[in-house]
């Protein structure tokens, strides 16, 4: 994200550590496409505007409405990131 028109933007709430992103919504929520969702026990991997990285796993599900898949995660991911 360092280059290109992106470099400004604020990605660090956004997991892309796979093609199947996940974007936190709570501390231990994150958000998915149905379609594409990651699977049960996936590491989801963070960074902070620094760079640091953290990574949690998926432990839970919850299908909304539409396209939307509504994950949950081992443990809550610290406001700086």
């Amino acid at each position: 994200m360092a280059e290109g028109w992106t470099r400004g933007m604020d990605m660090s709430g956004v997991s892309f550590n796979d093609t199947r992103t996940a974007t936190l919504i709570t501390p231990r929520h994150v958000v998915m496409a149905k379609h594409y969702a990651r699977p049960a026990a996936a590491p989801v991997v963070f960074h902070d505007r620094n760079g640091k990285r953290i990574q949690r796993k998926l432990i839970g599900f919850e299908a909304g409405a539409g396209d939307v898949m509504v994950g949950l995660l081992d443990e809550a991911v610290p406001a700086n990131y």
